[in-house]
């Protein structure tokens, strides 16, 4: 399953919802709280990050897909 940019901007502290498509296609959901003004792609490359060092995930920045922001 390949997902579309959706091209949310988070705001300057918000939760975001994100999915992540796993090299093996499987797909990890969640949410993280940023804060400080980010950009779509700044927003992508911390989850990525975060991922990286919280679980061992290898995940590019593109792979990230923000939704909208929670509630």
């Amino acid at each position: 399953m390949k997902l579309g940019r959706i091209g949310v901007r988070p705001a300057a502290v918000d939760y975001v919802d994100y999915v992540v498509e796993g090299p093996d296609g499987d797909l990890l959901c969640g949410t993280f709280r940023l804060e400080g003004s980010r950009t779509e792609d700044e927003a992508r490359t911390f989850i990525a990050g975060r991922l990286g060092e919280a679980h061992g995930m290898r995940v590019s920045w593109r792979d990230v897909h923000l939704l909208q922001p929670a509630s």
